[in-house]
This record gives C-alpha cells, structure tokens and sequence, in this order.
C-alpha cells in the first residue's frame, strides 16, 4: 500500500459531490478512513484504481470517471470465506458494539474460528487514533496481516488484541494465522 492524496468528485443525477483527504491506495483500490456524521470511524473503499489511467507528464496523479461509491455501515461476519451480516448473530453483534464501546475503536469485519486453544471471533478494527492507520493493515498479495482483537469465547482470559492473518478469496476472508 502507498499512501497518497486523493480526490474524487462523485457524479450524482443532480449534483456533483467532492471528496478530498489522505488515503492508501492498492493495485486496484483506494482506501481512505473516514468519520461518519455522528462521529464514528470507519474504512471506505473505492474500487477506482482500476478505472483510472495516468495523467501525462505525472507518475502520481491518475485520472477516471468512476460512476458509483456504495458505502455501508454494515459489518461483515465470515465463516470460512462467506460472509453475512453480523446483527445475524446477536451475541457476536452485542460483543463487536462492547468492545467499539469500550476501546473507542471501529469493527470492520469478524471472522470466526475454531482453534485448539478455543472458539474465536476475530474483530478486525481501526483505532481512533490516526497516527496508528499506517500499522493496522499489510498486504502480501491475498494475505493480510491485520490489527484485530481476539475473543476467545471458551476462555475469556486468553482474549487479546493482536496481528492476526487473513486470506481473501471470492470476497470473503479467512483468518489463517
């Protein structure tokens, strides 16, 4: 990941909006932490970098139309590589909003695993503090090492926050290590 500025103008029927900050961009996306108007943080992706093409005379600055932004306030929970939403699981759902709570963190994603040590929801998150942004998240291809608190369900004591690795495939994730 590459830290950049960017600014994307998103076309609407009526009008145009502009957004603007420092964001990271990937080989395909560009992922930026945001605040939501009640003041909470959250990640938003743009899949963009694929639809843009280089500005001549610049190796920085990329150009495109890119006609729709989805942005959701949902949390993803997956076994294995599916996913669902998390308030399909009200004990996991009460869990994510305590530690939010607590911690004054963002869920992002939850991944679900049985482990020889116990059964263990992994909390994938974004701290509130955006000195830390640059260290939650490392990419090696379709493996992730991500910042994440471990619940382990089985043994409370034994719940912790961590580096934990995630393994995308087919728009889902994995924790395998």
């Amino acid at each position: 990941m590459k830290k950049v500025i960017y600014s994307i103008t998103k076309l609407g029927k009526i009008e145009n909006t502009k957004v603007t900050g420092i964001g990271y961009i990937t080989d395909e996306d560009l992922i930026t932490a945001n605040v939501s108007k009640t003041g909470k943080p959250y990640i938003r992706i743009f899949p963009c970098v694929k639809n843009c093409h280089p500005v001549m005379n610049s190796t920085d600055e990329f150009k495109g139309a890119y006609y729709e932004i989805v942005e959701y306030n949902e949390v993803c929970f997956f076994e294995g590589f599916g996913g669902f939403w998390i308030d399909q699981e009200p004990e996991v759902y009460a869990k994510m909003k305590a530690i939010e709570k607590k911690y004054g963190c963002l869920v992002y994603a939850v991944t679900h695993e049985f482990t020889p040590f116990g059964e263990c929801y992994s909390f994938l998150i974004v701290s509130d503090y955006p000195e830390e942004w640059d260290d939650l998240m490392n990419d090696d291809g379709n493996r992730h090492c991500a910042y994440a608190y471990v619940w382990n369900k089985d043994d409370e004591w034994c719940s912790e926050f961590g580096d934990i690795i995630v393994q995308s495939f087919g728009g889902g994730i994995k924790r395998v290590a």
